[in-house]
This record gives structure tokens, sequence and C-alpha cells, in this order.
């Protein structure tokens, strides 16, 4: 039989750990990105991006991509923050996005045959990743890199840009609209 003192120490560990698993605390870090109120329980994790202090999910769901930060507390895991994609046909997807204060992440799928390499970053943080077929490439960095300082510019094999990672040429901008743009000629140039 459970003494008074018992039953209350039992009840309040209890509500702490039910407090603590509506807010969003899982043991994994997968377990806390799926908990996070963008991410359906049937969506397909496609990878992660690992840091010191967290993780990167990336998932694809029936609406578009989702990528969420989880962060490690403790023994325990906590999703607060999360990115939406739309669902492209583009010659190349952003399959995934995520910046904070520590991080920067953008996941590609590239369709177009055409490219053989993209170049992303700015200054020291410039990063070049070679396409193997359609396979995921993942550029990450330890920083928050803004988008107006990716500067994302897909090549063909003989160095010719195809494609840049851009808002497009107009006067209205939404979201949904920062992607891969066919390259315009002298557009680059003239917005540097």
């Amino acid at each position: 039989m459970l003494s008074k003192r018992s039953t209350k120490v039992a009840i309040l560990i209890l509500a702490i750990i039910g407090v603590l698993y509506i807010s969003g605390y899982r043991f994994t870090g997968e377990q806390a990105a799926r908990a996070f109120f963008t991410v359906d329980k049937n969506s397909k994790y496609m990878t992660e991006v690992d840091y010191d202090w967290g993780t990167v999910y990336l998932f694809d769901t029936p609406e578009g991509p989702r990528t969420v930060i989880a962060e490690k507390k403790s023994f325990l895991w906590v999703a607060r923050t999360g990115f939406h994609l739309e669902k492209s046909e583009d010659g190349i997807q952003t399959m995934g996005w995520a910046i904070d204060e520590r991080c920067t992440v953008i996941a590609l799928k590239v369709i177009d045959p055409d490219v053989s390499f993209i170049d992303a970053g700015d200054g020291n943080f410039r990063k070049r990743m070679h396409i193997n077929g359609e396979e995921m490439i993942i550029f990450s960095w330890t920083a928050a890199v803004d988008w107006q300082r990716l500067n994302g510019i897909a090549y063909s094999g003989d160095g010719e840009i195809l494609y840049e990672y851009r808002y497009p040429h107009s006067n209205v901008i939404h979201m949904k609209d920062l992607k891969w743009h066919p390259y315009e000629g002298d557009a680059l140039e003239s917005e540097n």
C-alpha cells in the first residue's frame, strides 16, 4: 500500500511527465521533430543534419517538404522551429530549408541533367557540391546564412550558369517564389 506522501510524489511526477509531453519533449530528436505541429505522423523521413546542440530533420509530406530543428535539452529533445516548402516541379527542387542563429541547412534535389555542380554561400561560407544523379545534396553551415547572401548558382559541366537561387524579378514577393530560377543573362550581375 502506498503512503499519502508516495501517492503525492507519484502524482507530481506524472504531472511533470504530462506537461513535458504536451510541451513536445521526447526521448529522441526524431520523435520531437515528428511531434512538432507541422510534421504529419505519416510523413516520410528523408535525412538529418547533426550539430553539437541538436539536429535538423527533413521530412517529405503530402503537403510538401518540412524541415524541423530539434534541440537536445539534458536527456530529452524538443522541437520549436519548423519550415514548410511548397512542392515544385522545377529543375532544381528545394527539399529542405532551415535557418536560425546557429545553423543554415538547404537540401536540394537536382532534376535537370545538365546541372553538374552548385555553389552556395558567401565569402568564407562559400561551398561547392557536385551533382551525382538525382540524389539529394545538402549544404549546411554552423551559422545563419541569410538568403540574400546565399548566392546559389547552378552550373553546367563546362561552367555555364544555368540557375540562380533568388526571388523572381518583380515587385511582388512571396516566400514560395524564393527558389531556383533559370539564369537570365546579365540579371545576376546587375543585382550584385
